[in-house]
């Protein structure tokens, strides 16, 4: 905590990576603050605000791994940062240092990729699929972000995420807005939790066995051993559901291998969308 001289502070979250000096890895909901109360249990701190029902929790865990590696056992720091109100318009939003934490990978796909994605910008934006091509995500979002410094964010799947990215900040924001839907007279919650450990690979996949999940099953071997038949070729644009299905009894009447159809660019009205164009 940073004390100001009117005895308000600055929730603010600092890191020694590699048993060097303290970093500054986070700053909490961007404002200060008057503490009522806090109390500590286990490994477990609730912090209340004066003139404020925001509720801050944050807890810690060891969590027991095991290296696919050198198959050694080590541990991973798990705290989860819990932000809850009893309104649900309220809005929170922690902001996360890029500059002095390593390279970072993760979030969301973008038109230009960068990798790490330190010096990506953008303003706040849903963190939903969409089109990349109008400055906004791609059809990948992920709520996850993983630094070189063996550092990991997440973000709980339920929490209405806003995210924007300026090269020295990566700042997250929940709030119920469009496009989220608004769940009037519950509680907003803003749940995260951040993990760290020295080594990244096993941090990484301590997050995919825990977290991110593996794959459950193969592809059809048909999508890499056969054509695959695009509407793109033939048709461009100008696509409607019956040249679609002319264009799949045509390959059949031809006893072409019967594999993937792909129906090509911009046959819906948006990004994301699964209806076609309504013709005029």
């Amino acid at each position: 905590f940073q004390i100001s001289d009117d005895e308000k502070i600055v929730l603010n979250v600092q890191i020694s990576p590699l048993e060097k000096q303290l970093v500054e890895l986070a700053q909490l909901n961007g404002q200060k603050y008057k503490i009522s109360s806090f109390d500590i249990h286990d490994e477990q701190v609730e912090i209340k605000f004066v003139d404020s029902t925001n509720c801050l929790t944050i807890k810690h865990e060891y969590l027991e791994q095991q290296s696919c590696l050198s198959k050694q056992t080590y541990f991973v720091h798990e705290y989860t940062f819990v932000w809850s109100s009893p309104n649900y318009r309220s809005c929170f939003n922690d902001r996360f240092n890029l500059i002095e934490t390593g390279y970072w990978y993760g979030g969301a796909t973008q038109k230009t990729v960068y990798w790490p994605i330190n010096q990506f910008v953008t303003k706040s934006q849903a963190l939903i699929p969409h089109d990349a091509y109008k400055n906004m995500f791609g059809n990948v979002c992920e709520r996850y972000w993983l630094s070189s410094l063996g550092l990991a964010l997440f973000v709980d799947p339920l929490v209405p995420l806003f995210v924007s990215m300026n090269k020295k900040h990566l700042e997250l924001t929940s709030e119920y807005r469009t496009p989220y839907r608004q769940k009037r007279f519950i509680s907003h919650k803003f749940q995260y939790k951040l993990l760290q450990h020295v080594n990244m690979c096993d941090l990484h996949l301590t997050m995919i066995n825990r977290y991110l999940g593996k794959p459950i099953g193969t592809p059809d071997h048909r999508m890499m051993t056969e054509p695959i038949w695009s509407t793109w070729a033939q048709f461009k644009q100008d696509i409607n559901t019956e040249k679609i299905l002319d264009y799949a009894e045509e390959i059949v009447k031809r006893n072409f291998p019967r594999s993937q159809l792909c129906i090509d660019d911009n046959w819906t009205p948006h990004y994301v969308s699964i209806n076609l164009k309504r013709e005029d």
